[in-house]
């Protein structure tokens, strides 16, 4: 099952206001009051505490880096102050451990959006940290747990076409 308004941007569905795909950060400081804050390499947008993917609350971050940013692929997204990626915070669900979210979680995502196209574990073989991608016609999204100073929960929904080096699993 595709999620027909994922083609123009993503639905925070309490709002019932779209984070549109191609958006500039200037557009995106209009929609949905986000919190804004501004480094010297980048400007993140935050939509906290939102309703997605049939009710999923979490918090909705727009990362635009700056073209000063070193080590940053070429083709990295919102990287030419166009919407293209954003990740997805699950914060909200504290009273499970990271691994117990993922599992929740993507039992949610197959009852909204159909059976993942990958689903395992991280590209290291020596890795146990849950990863599941759904690559739909055209998005990707990607539900995961990583480890730094503990483990957590996030994803991320990606507009295509993907950079070469994000092709899906």
């Amino acid at each position: 099952m595709e999620i027909s308004y994922l083609a123009s941007g993503l639905l925070l569905e309490d709002a019932n206001v779209e984070i549109p795909w191609g958006a500039s950060v200037e557009e995106l400081r209009r929609i949905a009051n986000p919190l804004v804050q501004e480094h010297s390499d980048r400007i993140a947008l935050f939509w906290n505490d939102h309703s997605i993917f049939g009710g999923i609350r979490c918090q909705v971050t727009a990362t635009f880096f700056k073209k000063n940013r070193k080590n940053l692929p070429l083709d990295y997204p919102n990287t030419d102050g166009r919407l293209s990626l954003v990740s997805l915070n699950f914060s909200g669900h504290r009273n499970q451990n990271p691994r117990e979210q993922h599992r929740s979680l993507k039992e949610h995502l197959i009852r909204v959006i159909g059976e993942p196209s990958f689903d395992g574990h991280g590209d290291a073989p020596f890795s146990d940290l849950p990863f599941t991608e759904w690559n739909l016609v055209d998005n990707l999204i990607v539900l995961f747990v990583f480890e730094r100073f503990g483990e957590y929960c996030t994803g991320e929904v990606w507009r295509k076409p993907l950079p070469i080096w994000r092709q899906p699993k």
